[in-house]
């Protein structure tokens, strides 16, 4: 049975104190009930009475709201009426309809689902005496009556507040149509439409709307700006998405011009990751493959690094390590000697390689003053790496894995922090064993790109 149903099977049961101004989908429905021989508007939030579905059927019932974003509202110009409709029981016999009556003001606002449980014995206590007051497993207070007696709890909600002063039959429709008005308002808040947009389809100040909204649905007006940056969102997206196109169709026509095929740049960019690296390949513009990763439809990263040519060669190194050793007058050159002479040295006019520089061109600061011919190195030979190429190449690995899975870029001052609490290699040793940093770390990102 559907809201709408129920509130034309309430109408039905209750004869003619109860008349059915705007049934709408029964969430809420807009009426009136004759109290006293005077029309009182009422907003009835309708639901079905059925089973508990908690495993408490053979003592209880319930019902629900709609769903999720179907608040109550409460009004100066309407009684309000959460009531559920039990006619029908698939378990035990309706001796009568019964309507179950709870509190609107305390759901009012709410934009979650809930659910209002009623025992059993209370609804068949209202159905057999007519009217039954009590408390259900939750502590909230229920009645239960015949739908002929609306009108008393129409009274016993503050009728003759709302009735005041409005003794006219026809005021009902007056107050329907504001109802409705507030309605469409809540709906239109929903959609996203700003307070403007709404003030003008319902004909009223965008600070009237505000203060309706603020007043009926405290939590509206954040689900307004969501679903309004929700749909900026989604523009941004599509108009991003055609400059994007747009761009891409630029480029594969001028690549295509010079004989080159855009998507093969990409290939070779997703391989290298190092867009230096496939601009020479192509022998075209860095900012170009640049472009193409931007542009193209395949997410991936790039290592920010420039693949520059080293400066020094082994031999301008072994040139270098020499000389040292000579202006020094020793005959072992240990690092931080070479270092600090070759920050203040005047042999030649040109700086120096660091330290660094020279193990990096041959992998240890042992094997670089031996290959320079410096005998008492040798001696000292009792060198063994602890972490070889392989053992640097899995922490990388390892590494770049974890700084994908957190959702951080993997970059050399990460990988150091990473290092020191996992037990890793010093970024010195990987670029001696792998290289440069932007070269390892583009072999591990398309590593595990294969795998």
């Amino acid at each position: 049975m559907t809201r709408r149903d129920a509130i034309a099977r309430l109408s039905g049961h209750a004869g003619g104190t109860l008349r059915i101004v705007d049934a709408q989908q029964g969430w809420p429905a807009l009426a009136s009930v004759l109290v006293d021989g005077v029309a009182i508007p009422v907003t009835i939030w309708i639901g079905p009475v059925g089973r508990s579905h908690r495993g408490r059927d053979d003592v209880e019932r319930r019902f629900q709201n709609p769903g999720s974003s179907r608040p109550i509202w409460i009004d100066d110009h309407s009684v309000p009426l959460l009531v559920g409709l039990w006619d029908k029981d698939d378990i035990v016999e309706t001796p009568t309809p019964v309507v179950v009556a709870a509190d609107p003001t305390r759901r009012a606002g709410r934009i979650t689902r809930f659910s209002i449980f009623v025992g059993l014995d209370l609804l068949l206590a209202g159905a057999l005496s007519g009217w039954s007051e009590g408390f259900n497993s939750d502590g909230e207070s229920l009645r239960c009556l015949h739908p002929a007696l609306l009108p008393e709890l129409v009274r016993s909600a503050g009728a003759h507040d709302v009735a005041d002063g409005v003794p006219q039959p026809e005021i009902s429709e007056t107050v329907a149509t504001t109802s409705a008005s507030m309605g469409q308002m809540a709906d239109l808040a929903r959609q996203g439409l700003t307070l403007q947009e709404i003030g003008q389809k319902v004909g009223l100040t965008r600070e009237r709307v505000r203060q309706v909204l603020a007043t009926n649905w405290p939590d509206i007006a954040s689900l307004r700006k969501a679903k309004a940056a929700r749909l900026r969102g989604q523009e941004a997206a599509r108009t991003a998405g055609i400059k994007r196109q747009a761009r891409w169709d630029e480029l594969v026509g001028s690549l295509r011009e010079l004989g080159i095929e855009a998507p093969d740049v990409v290939v070779h960019l997703r391989k290298s990751r190092l867009p230096e690296k496939t601009a020479r390949h192509f022998r075209i513009d860095v900012q170009t493959v640049k472009d193409l990763h931007t542009a193209c439809d395949v997410d991936f990263l790039l290592v920010g690094t420039k693949d520059v040519v080293p400066r020094f060669t082994e031999d301008d190194c072994i040139r270098y390590l020499r000389l040292a050793a000579q202006e020094l007058g020793v005959s072992m050159l240990t690092l931080s000697a070479y270092d600090d002479f070759a920050s203040r040295q005047q042999v030649t006019p040109e700086p120096w390689p660091t330290h660094q520089t020279v193990m990096k061109r041959f992998g240890s600061w042992l094997e670089a003053v031996d290959a320079a011919g410096l005998d008492s190195a040798r001696r000292f030979r009792t060198y063994s790496r602890e972490f070889p190429a392989q053992r640097c190449r899995e922490f990388l690995d390892r590494y770049v894995q974890f700084a994908l899975q957190s959702g951080e870029r993997p970059s050399l001052d990460r990988y150091i922090a990473w290092a020191k609490t996992n037990g890793g290699p010093s970024a010195a040793t990987v670029r001696n064993r792998l290289g440069s940093w932007g070269d390892a770390l583009a072999e591990s990102l398309s590593r595990l790109d294969k795998s």
